[in-house]
């Protein structure tokens, strides 16, 4: 998710990008302490929610809330200011929220939740376990390379074992045919247990 701030309060600015990280640690976030730089920025990069002051110098909120919206008609807007005589008019813009400050993690969270344009969360660690013919694991569409053809093995096992416990005698003899089990052997299994952490 891509997020901006714009508040022309530095202090005021800091404290909203912290509750932002507390409530959404995964989101992109850039924060804009003049209205003029957020909408240039917005111009080459899609912004899924902004959070905006209403009063600053220069532009106020709703004016850069109105000029968002001409450029990305479904973008979600969440007022946070000190003052709630600016409400009514918020919502002619079609805000998903209206904050007063201090904006705390759980406001965040809650008008994240409830926003008027959902943004559709992409994973972007996307993993696929393929099982029929060679066992291959790609992460977006792109196969991983092992480092070491057991610890390939390892993880095919595991797979196939779909989350059940197993002991690492039962992956020993698995991994090694003829169970030999010496220090040597016993630090390999460690070492490959280690390549998949």
């Amino acid at each position: 998710m891509n997020i901006i701030a714009v508040d022309d309060e530095r202090i005021l600015l800091e404290d909203l990008a912290k509750a932002i990280k507390v409530a959404i640690p995964e989101c992109m976030l850039s924060c804009f302490k003049k209205p003029s730089e957020a909408l240039k920025y917005a111009q080459d990069i899609k912004i899924d929610v902004a959070f905006l002051d209403i009063e600053m110098g220069g532009m106020n909120g709703l004016v850069l809330a109105k000029k968002l919206k001409d450029i990305y008609p479904k973008i979600n807007i969440v007022f946070t200011t000190g003052y709630s005589h600016y409400a009514l008019e918020s919502y002619k813009v079609n805000a998903s929220d209206y904050l007063l400050k201090p904006v705390k993690p759980e406001m965040i969270k809650n008008a994240l939740e409830n926003l008027r344009n959902p943004v559709e969360r992409i994973n972007q660690n996307k993993i696929r376990v393929q099982c029929f013919g060679n066992f291959e694991v790609f992460a977006n569409d792109e196969p991983l390379q092992f480092s070491r053809s057991k610890t390939k093995e390892l993880l095919a096992y595991l797979v196939l074992r779909q989350g059940a416990i197993c002991t690492n005698n039962e992956i020993s003899a698995v991994l090694w045919e003829d169970g030999v089990k010496t220090p040597s052997t016993k630090d390999y299994f460690r070492q490959l247990v280690s390549d998949l952490t």
